[in-house]
């Protein structure tokens, strides 16, 4: 055995799914229940928090509070993901459906509901690869399949991906190449 594995780094970085017990899963569901509530009961006040901070303290929103009470749930969001998928790919967990979910959406309601979803596809796309591939970490085949996600949606998605941007580019420099009296077409002529 390596000395990483023995000081029990491998399970830290890339998690340990295969020994999860039932009350782990149960725990970590109850934890994406509770964090779930809090973000629709929570909705305007965060968002108000997060963006328009002086309109939040002249509502009397308690900053503070909210702030605190963010960053308590982020922290126990990214506890229960250190068995699932170890601490160093947690992080990417945590932003990487976001970030795809950003493609799609400009409004936080969607943006919170498409981001859950394709961290919750994700999960369960990359533990059922890693259950079907022997040897291979869950947290990590979970994290390549949110960046498979976050690549498609950078490629397809309607309004900010990149085909969408090359084909309305292509649109405009058609239409500015057939109204351009000096371009391609007069050229032929």
């Amino acid at each position: 055995r390596s000395g990483a594995d023995q000081a029990g780094l491998d399970g830290l970085i890339f998690g340990a799914t295969a020994s999860m017990t039932r009350a782990d899963a149960v725990l970590m569901g109850a934890l994406a229940a509770v964090s779930i509530a809090l973000a629709v009961v929570l909705h305007r006040p965060l968002i108000a928090a997060a963006f328009n901070r002086r309109f939040a303290r002249a509502s009397g929103l308690p900053l503070r509070m909210i702030d605190g009470g963010l960053a308590a749930l982020a922290a126990a969001v990214a506890l229960a993901g250190l068995q699932a998928v170890g601490m160093l790919l947690v992080v990417a967990v945590l932003v990487i459906p976001p970030t795809a979910a950003r493609l799609w959406t400009a409004t936080t309601g969607r943006l919170l509901w498409l981001s859950a979803a394709l961290g919750a596809v994700s999960a369960w796309i990359g533990a059922a690869l890693s259950a079907a591939l022997p040897n291979a970490p869950a947290g990590a085949i979970i994290v390549l399949v949110a960046a498979a996600l976050f690549t498609a949606s950078l490629l397809a998605a309607p309004r900010r991906g990149i085909l969408a941007g090359w084909a309305r580019r292509r649109a405009l420099g058609r239409r500015l190449g057939a109204s351009d009296p000096s371009g391609p077409e007069a050229s032929r002529g």
